[in-house]
C-alpha cells in the first residue's frame, strides 16, 4: 500500500510496511553511520586540542618568563654580593697595594669562592666567580700623604647569569670603587 504525504513543498511517496521490522540492519547504512561517527569524533578531538593549546600556552609562557626573571634577579643579587666581598677584601688589605693596577693597566684575575644558586623547582647551579681590576688612565690622584685610584671592578660568572647590567661586548658586571693608600712609602 502506498500513501501520499503532502507537504507544502512537495509530495513524498512512502511505502507503508505492515508486519514485523527486519532484525538485520542494512550493512551499507551501518558502514556510513560508523565512518560519520569516526569523523565527528575526529573533529571533536581537533576542536578540543585547539582550545587546550590556547588555554595552556599563556601559563607556560608566563612560567618561563618568570623563571628567566628570577634567574636575572638572582644574577644581580650575586653580582652585588661579589662586589661587597671585593670591597671587603680591599678594606681589609687582603689585596695588597702592589696588586692594584697602575693607571691605564689591568690586574690579573682574582678568584672568589664558588657559590651555589638555588632557584625554586630547579636543580642547584654551582657558579664560579672571578674579578679583575682596571685603573683608568686618569684615575690616580696623589696628595702629600695619600694616593687615590679609581678602579673599575669587573665581576665574571661562569656560567653567565643575566644580560641586564652586563656590558654588551664583554659579558660581565661592572662597578667602580675608589681606593686610597695613606702614608706613601
Amino acid at each position: 500500500m502506498i500513501i501520499f504525504i503532502s507537504t507544502p513543498f512537495k509530495f513524498i511517496l512512502r511505502p507503508i510496511r505492515f508486519g514485523p521490522k527486519s532484525s538485520k540492519p542494512n550493512h551499507a547504512q551501518y558502514i556510513r553511520k560508523k565512518t560519520f561517527l569516526l569523523f565527528e569524533i575526529l573533529i571533536a578531538l581537533l576542536l578540543v586540542s585547539i582550545c587546550l593549546t590556547a588555554l595552556i600556552e599563556r601559563p607556560i609562557q608566563g612560567y618561563i618568563s618568570e623563571w628567566k626573571l628570577c634567574k636575572e634577579i638572582e644574577g644581580e643579587r650575586l653580582a652585588n654580593l661579589a662586589f661587597c666581598e671585593i670591597k671587603e677584601k680591599l678594606l681589609k688589605n687582603e689585596i695588597p697595594w702592589d696588586k692594584i693596577p697602575s693607571p691605564g693597566q689591568m690586574s690579573a684575575p682574582f678568584l672568589l669562592p664558588p657559590i651555589i644558586l638555588n632557584l625554586p623547582s630547579h636543580k642547584p647551579i654551582t657558579i664560579e666567580r672571578s674579578f679583575i681590576l682596571r685603573c683608568k688612565k686618569k684615575g690616580e690622584k696623589t696628595n702629600a700623604n695619600e694616593c687615590y685610584r679609581l678602579l673599575n671592578v669587573e665581576v665574571f660568572f661562569n656560567p653567565k647569569l643575566s644580560q641586564k647590567r652586563i656590558s654588551k661586548n664583554k659579558g660581565h658586571y661592572s662597578y667602580r670603587v675608589l681606593v686610597y693608600r695613606s702614608q706613601l712609602r
